[in-house]
């Protein structure tokens, strides 16, 4: 099995290790070590005494969470402490030992600086060119992860997306659902939607059913995969059908045209990061297949 490095950022609160109890649920993706990393704040402000002992609990918790994950999971534990701003930290780190996967709560409240886990993620999420699974306060986690959802708005930068969730897929021997939503165009007054709705909506939701069937095709892949086009605005069409539908994983690019992706760091991303599902947040074009796909043992 290929290596898989996993970056866990902790900030000594149990909000924050919510994402550690995603870690078996991965587990058939690789051999894997995770590194625990936790950033104690420094500043012109900080007494060096009080930076000691800061620097203090965070070792000794480090040291708690390596050995109750290392007696849960059979995986190599590593941890690392690193002094500065918390979310330049991560993202050095992550570049710096070239991690496959970033991997982190999206709410905490930490021992150790007054920065909150929450706008960290944030701006994680935004600036890392690493793979980040986000796992928020109100998600659940799976034991193992049977169903992945996998949105997409018609942008060859969602589709980059599918590579990636074709390996997780097969890895994990889960069930792929792709999705698209429709909705009417803008452009239609209320009386052409009365008169026309029935053609309109439905050569929209055909187009985008062919489009869904064409990416089906292209995976490749062995895994069970469904289908569906959803109906009205994405950020609540989404929403709605991962209440419905469970799936126990969303993966999607950060980036895209219309839909999905674009709101996904738009205006609404707390109702997704933070939402019932874990989400993998991928970087668009070449980052994507960078980190996750070469341990595919195949071209994405």
């Amino acid at each position: 099995m290929a290596n898989l490095t996993v970056l866990v950022p902790l900030d000594g609160s149990r909000p924050a290790e919510l994402a550690l109890s995603f870690v078996g649920a991965l587990g058939p993706l690789g051999d894997m070590k995770v590194r625990l990393l936790t950033v104690v704040e420094s500043g012109v402000h900080v007494a060096a005494n009080e930076e000691r002992r800061r620097d203090e609990l965070a070792s000794q918790y480090l040291e708690e969470v390596r050995q109750r994950l290392e007696a849960q999971q059979k995986v190599t534990v590593e941890c690392v402490r690193r002094v500065g701003m918390a979310y330049k930290e991560i993202i050095e780190e992550a570049d710096r030992f070239e991690v496959n996967l970033l991997l982190m709560s999206t709410h905490g409240r930490t021992s150790f600086d007054p920065e909150r886990l929450g706008s960290v993620a944030d701006k994680v999420v935004r600036g890392s060119s690493c793979p980040t699974l986000l796992v928020g306060s109100h998600a659940s986690v799976p034991l193992t992860i049977e169903r992945i959802t996998v949105p997409l708005d018609g942008s060859a930068l969602a589709a980059e997306a599918l590579p990636v969730a074709r390996f997780f897929a097969e890895k994990l021997g889960a069930r792929l659902r792709l999705v698209r939503a429709v909705q009417y165009p803008s452009s239609l007054d209320s009386d052409t939607i009365g008169s026309m709705a029935a053609d309109v909506l439905g050569s929209i939701e055909l187009t985008a059913s062919m489009y869904l069937s064409e990416a089906t095709l292209e995976l490749e892949t062995s895994q069970p995969v469904e289908t569906a086009v959803l109906s009205g605005p994405p950020s609540q069409a989404l929403l709605t059908d991962l209440k419905e539908n469970r799936s126990d994983l969303v993966i999607m690019t950060s980036h895209g045209h219309t839909g999905f992706i674009k709101w996904a760091l738009g205006s609404v991303t707390d109702r997704l990061i933070r939402g019932p599902v874990p989400v993998l947040v991928l970087r668009p074009s070449s980052h994507v297949g960078d980190r996750l796909l070469p341990l595919a043992g195949r071209d994405g």
